[in-house]
């Protein structure tokens, strides 16, 4: 009789351990942070060199004191998706020669595109984004739209790069795909 007493006391704990560890589990999952990084169309992500800057960006010394490297801008949006706040500690890439400088500001000029008949000019300018202050502390369900800027030296050829950002948790990637800026000019 006693033995049926304590294998009942027994199940009946092992019943709501496992319980616990199953709830403790589930809120781990609802509250472990979560970041959607999402490009906006309206700012295109925007590659050029040192010497299509000269024409259509306003640049102060390169912080990297090479004029061969070629400039990048990225705008992005970045919301926390989680039930807990989240903090962005540090944005850097995966590839090799690209730097990011997030202290560095570009101020880009309108560029004429054309004249319509009534002599009307059409200017077309970059949109940007502010600047991301990093460290930066999203709230849960809050958002962040910023512009990075990046460098990428000589060894580094192509417009595609994974963008790294770190959180005390977590460390989400984003590929990042630019678009030549005399190609955005292009396009009206």
């Amino acid at each position: 009789m006693i033995a049926y007493i304590s294998l009942g006391i027994a199940t009946l704990g092992a019943i709501t351990g496992i319980s616990g560890l199953l709830i403790q589990f589930f809120q781990y999952l609802v509250q472990k942070p979560k970041i959607k990084i999402l490009e906006v169309d309206q700012y295109p992500n925007l590659l050029f060199s040192t010497e299509e800057s000269k024409k259509y960006v306003k640049l102060d010394r390169h912080p990297l004191g090479n004029d061969g490297y070629r400039y990048g801008i990225i705008n992005l949006e970045i919301s926390n998706t989680s039930r807990s706040d989240v903090t962005v500690n540090s944005i850097n890439t995966t590839n090799f020669g690209v730097f990011v400088h997030l202290e560095y500001k570009f101020e880009f000029k309108e560029k004429h595109i054309s004249t319509d008949a009534q002599g009307y000019a059409t200017y077309k300018r970059v949109k940007i984004f502010p600047k991301i202050e990093i460290p930066k502390r999203l709230n849960q369900y809050d958002a962040v739209s910023c512009s990075i800027p990046i460098f990428m030296n000589n060894h580094f050829q192509g417009n595609e790069i994974d963008l790294l950002i770190k959180t005390p948790v977590k460390v989400f990637k984003k590929h990042v795909v630019f678009l030549e800026l005399e190609k955005y000019f292009q396009n009206p």
